[in-house]
C-alpha cells in the first residue's frame, strides 16, 4: 500500500494554477459558444433586419420627397387664391374640399399636403381666413390638441374662424344612463349591431381591423340579449378605445382649450351647419357613419380670432 500523498506548498500551488487554468479554458469556450450563438441568431435575423431597414429607408426617402414638394404645393395654393378666402383643412383624408388647402398626416392622394398637426405648421402668421378640422383632435393627447389649436390661432387672420368637429364625450357618456333618449337608443342599436358587428355572424370592418373586438356573437346574444339596453358599455368603450382615440372632449373642455389659445365668440352648431357660407356642409363624417349617427355623436364648435375681419372675407363668406 502506497504511503499517503503529502501536499507540499509547491504541489498546492500547481493544483491551484491548474484549476485556474481550467476555469479560464471553460470561460473561453463559453464566450466562444455565446459568440457563435450570436452569429447564428444574427444570421437568422439578418434577412428580416435587412428588409426592415430597406422599408425604413424607403419611408425616409418618401418623406423627404413629400417634404420637398410640400413647399411647392403650398405656394401653388396661395397663388391660386390671391383674392379669395384662404382655407386650411387639417386631416382631410378622402374629403378633398374645393378651394381649400387639404392636409393630412397620411398623404393618400396628390391633392393632399403633408401636415403633422402636433408639429409647427409650415405657414406664416395670419395666412388663412378659415381652418377646419373634423374628427382629428381626438386622435392626439390633450397636449397635442392644445398645440394644434394654438397653431390654428397663429395661422388665422384676425377675424378668421376655426371649426372643429369631434365626438362629444358628454353625449357619449350619457349612453350609460338608465334613462336614454330615443336618439341615444338608436345610436346604441346602430353601433352595436352594424358598426361594431357584435350581433352579426360575419365580421365587421372594425373587427377585421381590430381582432380584440371580434367577440363570439353567441356569447353576446346570451349575455346581452337587449341591444339598446345591454350594449351601451360596449359602445362607449369603442368610442374611447377602438379607433385610435386618445382624448375625447365635452363642450366645456373644448371651449376652454379654444379660449386659452385666444379664440372668442365660441358657438356650437350641428354638422353641416354654420353662420359662414364657406363652412356650410363641408363635414364628411356623416357620409361614413350615417347622418343620424353623426348628428348624435359629433360636436362642432367654431371660434373667432379677435380682430377686424378682412373686408373680402366679411362680404363674401358671412351669411346674412
Amino acid at each position: 500500500m502506497s504511503p499517503p500523498r503529502k501536499w507540499t506548498e509547491s504541489s498546492l500551488s500547481r493544483a491551484t494554477a491548474d484549476r485556474a487554468s481550467v476555469r479560464r479554458v471553460v470561460r473561453g469556450i463559453a464566450r466562444r459558444w455565446e459568440l457563435a450563438g450570436s452569429v447564428v441568431r444574427f444570421a437568422r435575423g439578418a434577412p428580416l433586419l435587412w428588409k426592415a431597414t430597406r422599408i425604413e429607408n424607403g419611408k425616409d426617402r418618401e418623406m423627404r420627397g413629400t417634404l420637398a414638394s410640400r413647399g411647392e404645393q403650398i405656394d401653388a395654393y396661395f397663388a391660386r387664391c390671391p383674392d379669395t378666402p384662404r382655407k386650411l383643412q387639417i386631416g382631410a383624408g378622402h374629403n378633398l374640399l374645393s378651394g381649400w388647402l387639404n392636409t393630412d398626416i397620411e398623404v393618400q392622394s396628390s391633392g393632399v399636403v403633408f401636415l403633422d398637426a402636433q408639429q409647427p405648421f409650415p405657414f406664416e402668421d395670419q395666412a388663412f381666413d378659415y381652418v377646419f378640422s373634423e374628427h382629428v383632435i381626438e386622435h392626439m393627447p390633450y397636449k397635442g390638441g392644445l398645440f394644434m389649436v394654438r397653431e390654428c390661432f397663429r395661422v388665422l387672420k384676425p377675424g378668421g374662424t376655426v371649426r372643429i368637429g369631434t365626438p362629444d364625450a358628454q353625449r357619449v357618456s350619457s349612453l350609460l344612463s338608465e334613462v336614454k333618449s330615443e336618439a341615444g337608443r338608436q345610436y346604441i342599436r346602430w353601433s352595436a349591431s352594424d358598426h361594431l358587428g357584435l350581433y352579426g355572424d360575419g365580421r365587421s370592418a372594425l373587427q377585421l381591423r381590430r381582432p380584440e373586438w371580434d367577440i363570439d356573437p353567441v356569447h353576446i346574444r346570451r349575455c346581452f340579449p337587449n341591444v339598446t339596453e345591454d350594449c351601451a358599455c360596449f359602445v362607449v368603450n369603442s368610442l374611447f378605445r377602438a379607433y385610435g382615440h386618445q382624448f375625447l372632449y365635452d363642450f366645456k373642455t373644448l371651449s376652454a382649450l379654444l379660449i386659452e389659445a385666444g379664440f372668442s365668440g365660441l358657438s356650437r352648431c350641428a354638422p353641416g351647419e354654420s353662420a359662414h357660407t364657406d363652412l356650410v356642409e363641408i363635414d364628411s363624417h356623416g357620409t361614413r357613419i350615417g347622418t343620424d349617427a353623426n348628428l348624435f355623436e359629433t360636436m362642432v364648435v367654431e371660434g373667432t380670432k379677435p380682430g377686424p375681419r378682412s373686408a373680402r372675407t366679411a362680404v363674401d363668406t358671412v351669411r346674412t
